[in-house]
């Protein structure tokens, strides 16, 4: 791999990952869970999804015993797909299909709830429809709560500064919820990738890279494995 600004030499090549933990690991993967799950239903609406090379021979095949009268070879591969996508396109996208699927995913009220009033705020909640299923901060006065708030960290160790919700969602008002914390989750996911080189750490956004001062928080990571969402 070649440091961020410097070229490399000889051909093009694609960069060898080798990582054993990452800040938006944990959360990566409760997300990847659920979006295989989705993937998995998807296809056999499409019936378009290719899991192996073994898969895509196979299907060759098959279409080389059909009658064709134009067939047409193109190739699948697509050139930097995973860093040209647009993180708030995927997000969008994902959330609105996820409310067409009829998948079941179990999770506390309580804790999405939460979650939800932290990283996208009351008023849009209330836009939404979910001000009355999500909880209130319990004293209105200062800044409001974050993702870093001691509440997330420490779970039940510290005094909640929300009130619970007695009422509880109905099945779309939760499925309304769920598809609402895969895009923000998705958001911080691809918004988040970092990686070190030479012992320096890098944040790596689209095409760009750039050097992040210091040591980098571990917030997301935290929030993911301490969270009682999914």
């Amino acid at each position: 791999m070649v440091p961020p600004g410097q070229e490399a030499t000889g051909p093009p090549c694609r960069p060898v990952c080798g990582a054993s933990r990452s800040p938006n690991g944990p959360l990566s993967h409760i997300l990847s869970e659920v979006l295989n799950a989705m993937a998995d239903q998807l296809d056999q609406q499409v019936k378009t999804e290719c899991r192996s090379t073994e898969e895509l021979v196979a299907g060759v095949e098959v279409a080389n015993g059909r009658i064709m009268t134009r067939p047409t070879v193109f190739s699948m591969d697509v050139k930097a797909l995973y860093p040209s996508l647009k993180a708030k396109v995927v997000a969008k996208e994902v959330s609105k299909v996820f409310l067409e699927l009829d998948l079941k995913v179990e999770v506390d009220d309580h804790q999405l709830g939460l979650y939800l009033v932290l990283v996208v705020g009351r008023e849009e909640l209330v836009r939404q429809g979910l001000g009355h299923v999500t909880p209130t901060r319990r004293h209105t006065a200062g800044a409001a709560p974050s993702i870093t708030t001691a509440e997330v960290s420490g779970g039940t160790a510290c005094e909640s500064k929300f009130i619970r919700v007695k009422r509880t969602p109905t099945t779309l008002q939760r499925r309304k919820m769920v598809a609402l914390a895969l895009e923000q989750g998705i958001l911080v996911t691809m918004q988040s990738h970092s990686y070190r080189f030479h012992g320096k750490t890098y944040l790596q956004s689209y095409r760009s890279h750039y050097l992040i001062s210091g040591n980098f928080s571990g917030t997301f990571s935290d929030t993911a494995k301490n969270s009682g969402i999914f």
